[in-house]
């Protein structure tokens, strides 16, 4: 669901769509909901090129060897919107420092600046919150700048829920699970399932099988 609002929220066509983190199990949906919106150009960071270019991503960097900030066709020709999958300050830095994101362009954030959210006190809540909402702030009322957000689900549509379903059953889009996927409903299931999903490495969706039961 997160693609799909994502991808709702942000894609315009004729967009040009960089994705952060392309071959997670948000990335791999938001990659083929970007170009059925009908985004002109999308570009996404990975090591499993095959896999994203079989979904519909005209550009694969390698992020194990190549800077996407460094590709000289980024800076020629920039993007409307980024979004980051992957998490961290520093993406959105070098996004705003080296220009591949347009003046009018916006940076989504699915996870912020840290990747772990850990919260022992009121104090932890406001050190993680704070940043996020003053960038989102200052980005907004401060003209020539790309605008910052981090995306929350709030603004929830109930009739994209359908949409989604009825792009998979029309196999207009297609559900990418982590070659590990099911992993067995054991302690040891759940662990291996949970450590692949806290690594930043599947490649699609993490599914633990609960039942073998179908409706």
């Amino acid at each position: 669901m997160a693609a799909m609002l994502l991808a709702e929220a942000a894609v315009k066509p004729g967009s040009r769509v960089l994705v952060l983190g392309g071959s997670g199990g948000v990335g791999t949906n938001l990659v083929q909901l970007a170009k059925l919106k009908g985004a002109s150009f999308v570009a996404t960071t990975s090591t499993a090129a095959e896999l994203m270019r079989t979904l519909g991503a005209d550009r694969v960097i390698d992020y194990s060897t190549e800077n996407w900030w460094e590709v000289a066709e980024f800076a020629a020709e920039k993007f409307d919107v980024i979004f980051d999958l992957v998490g961290g300050k520093q993406s959105w830095r070098t996004a705003s420092k080296k220009r591949v994101l347009k003046r009018t362009g916006r940076y989504i954030t699915l996870t912020g600046d840290h990747r772990y959210m850990v919260m022992h006190s009121w104090w932890d809540a406001v050190k993680w919150g704070c940043p996020l909402l003053w960038r989102n702030v200052w980005t907004k009322l401060w003209p020539g700048v790309p605008k910052y957000s981090m995306f929350n689900g709030l603004d929830y549509d109930p009739t994209a829920r359908k949409k989604l379903f009825d792009l998979v059953h029309e196999k207009n889009v297609q559900v990418v699970l982590d070659p590990q996927s099911p992993f067995p409903f054991t302690t040891e299931g759940v662990k291996a399932a949970y450590h692949l999903q806290k690594s930043y490495h599947a490649k699609g969706k993490v599914v633990v099988k609960i039942d073998d039961h179908e409706a």
